[in-house]
């Protein structure tokens, strides 16, 4: 077996080499994972960051009573009806298709004659 150069690599050395670099790999992830937690500043929260604002002067307490909310539940759906147009289907027949030659043809009469037969609702 010719593999990377190497004449001859047995299985065990194969399984081997793979698990290495595997464990490898997940210790750098796991090591660049804690260098760059360690690299964040630590006022992440909105509780710990200090702004501008001291709530003191700028917001002003809003006053709620229970007057400004209906004593009863709201329903859903609105008990009036709701008038609903509908499309009348016509029947035509059975469609027995065109041939794919009247598409591949630049200006086919036939495609133009169906002009006036295609309906279509805006």
């Amino acid at each position: 077996m010719q593999m990377f150069g190497i004449n001859s690599i047995t299985w065990s050395e194969f399984l081997r080499f793979i698990c290495f670099i595997l464990v490898a790999w997940y210790v750098l992830v796991f090591l660049l994972a804690w260098i760059k937690t360690k690299q964040i500043t630590q006022d992440r929260n909105f509780e710990d960051h200090t702004s501008e604002i001291d709530g003191s002067g700028h917001l002003q307490p809003i006053a709620v009573s229970a007057m400004d909310y209906p004593s009863e539940i709201l329903p859903v759906n609105p008990v009036e009806n709701i008038c609903l147009p509908a499309s009348l289907y016509e029947e035509t027949g059975i469609d027995d298709g065109l041939l794919i030659d009247h598409f591949a043809e630049k200006n086919s009469p036939v495609l133009a004659s169906m002009l006036s037969e295609i309906h279509f609702q805006q």
